[in-house]
This record gives C-alpha cells, structure tokens and sequence, in this order.
C-alpha cells in the first residue's frame, strides 16, 4: 500500500486496512456502496486486479442490484483478460438494467480483446439507432478500439475524429485521440470505457 498525504489519503488508508483486516479474521463487514468504489478504485490503482475483482464481489453480495459494480467488475474482468467471464457478469447485468448502453460498451470491447471483431462492431452499429449525440462518441470511441486492435489505423483514426465532432468536451475521447495520434504503434489492453 502506498502512503498518501492528506485526510483523503488516511481516509482511503483506513479504509483498506479495515478491509483487509477484517478478510484476514474471515469477518464480513458491511461497507457502503461509496465505500466499496473507493475499495476497488485502490486496488485498481495498485494493479492488484484480483483483489479488486474481490471487492467487486462482495460489494455485488451486498448491493445485488447496482449496476455499478457489475460494470466495474466487468471493467476489471477485461483487465485481468478474462474476457469470457466478462461477458457472463454483462449478461447478468442485462437482465435486470437492459439497454444501458455502458454494458453494450464492455460488452463490444471483451468481444474485441476474444479476437471476435465483427460481433463487436455489429452491437456497436445497433446501439447507435438509439443513442444521442454524447453516447455516439462513446460508441465511436469503442468501434476504434477494435479496428486499433485488428491494426486498421486509418478506419481508427477516421472514427476518433467522429467521436471528437460529436463529442469535443469528452476527456476519454480526446486523450485518446491525443495518445494514438502520438503513438499509434502502442496496443494497451486496458479497459477503454470506463464509468467513473
């Protein structure tokens, strides 16, 4: 654990050591749903995927209905590589939050990282008859991961600078933009959608 500076690092640090305390005395300990993000944004943070995939867990245990934490444990599953069960946390997901267009966005890119482009790009291609103007850059942002990952540079490109029209105000869509522009030749599978 790193040591941070500040009531919001003590705060963060308290946090984990009652986590993790209470894990090691085989204790169950009932956080909040607050509580649980900052849990898993930590261990995110500290690239300790399994741990946060934990948390994730037990905070679905205990919020059983909350999109976020399926989504988040969806997020990291395509971190860890574990796109397949990925996958089966969206469909658990769709079936009581159907149409939320981030599970569409996950879902697209655990397709991408399985080699299985054309699936992606088709759910993308069906969730923009019903997407506004900010949720279309978000798909097109997702679409040019996956000719990023089949190494079709130009369609990446050309549907960036979609996404930066209709979306200019997007922080993800313009880093991105910025990064692969820079170095096109660099391949990160880290989860490029992410709700925060």
């Amino acid at each position: 654990m790193n040591a941070k500076n500040g009531n919001t690092g003590n705060a963060i640090d308290a946090l984990v050591l009652q986590y993790e305390s209470s894990a090691k005395n085989g204790k169950t300990l009932f956080f909040d749903e607050n509580s649980f993000l900052q849990l898993i944004d930590f261990y995110q943070h500290e690239e300790q995927l399994e741990k946060a995939i934990e948390v994730a867990d037990q905070a679905i245990e205990r919020y059983l209905f909350s999109t976020d934490f399926y989504l988040r444990k969806a997020e990291l599953l395509i971190d860890a590589g574990k796109e397949k069960a990925a996958l089966q946390t969206l469909d658990q997901t769709e079936s009581f939050a159907p149409g939320q267009l981030d599970i569409v966005l996950l879902k697209a890119e655990a397709l991408t990282y399985m080699d299985k482009g054309s699936e992606a790009l088709e759910l993308l291609w069906e969730a923009t008859s019903v997407a506004n103007k900010s949720e279309l850059g978000n798909l097109y942002l997702v679409e040019s991961l996956v000719y990023e990952f089949n190494q079709d540079y130009e369609k990446m490109f050309q549907v960036l600078k979609h996404a930066v029209i209709l979306d200019p105000k997007n922080d993800e869509i313009l880093e991105r933009t910025w990064w692969r522009w820079n170095c096109p030749e660099n391949t990160n599978k880290a989860s490029l959608y992410t709700k925060r």
